[in-house]
């Protein structure tokens, strides 16, 4: 309908998030970067690499493997991946990279 928008979307419509990954439900941060290479994001984050890894849930098991003893939001490990055209994505579970000032 004239007027309208085009797309309606609700906090419900994120819900299965809860389900899908509860232990990344209280605290995530997931965000996209345009016309961007991984090294880019790194740099621009004053990251460095200190590992490898492969899929969601190894992320998970790496970045917490040291909470809450050595728990530290300020230098928080991330996830940074190229998808693709342009593209490069950022996981975060409970950090605060990007949201800090330099």
């Amino acid at each position: 309908m004239e007027g309208e928008p085009a797309l309606s979307v609700t906090a419900e419509d994120y819900s299965w998030w809860r389900q899908w990954r509860p232990s990344w439900a209280e605290a995530h941060c997931v965000t996209l970067v345009s016309d961007a290479t991984v090294e880019d994001v790194v740099d621009s984050l004053r990251a460095h690499a200190v590992a490898r890894v492969q899929g969601i849930d190894a992320l998970y098991e790496r970045v917490v493997e040291d909470w809450p003893e050595d728990y530290d939001p300020f230098t928080a490990k991330i996830g940074i991946a190229d998808i693709g055209h342009g593209w490069v994505l950022v996981a975060e579970i409970n950090g605060y990279a990007g949201v800090t000032e330099a």
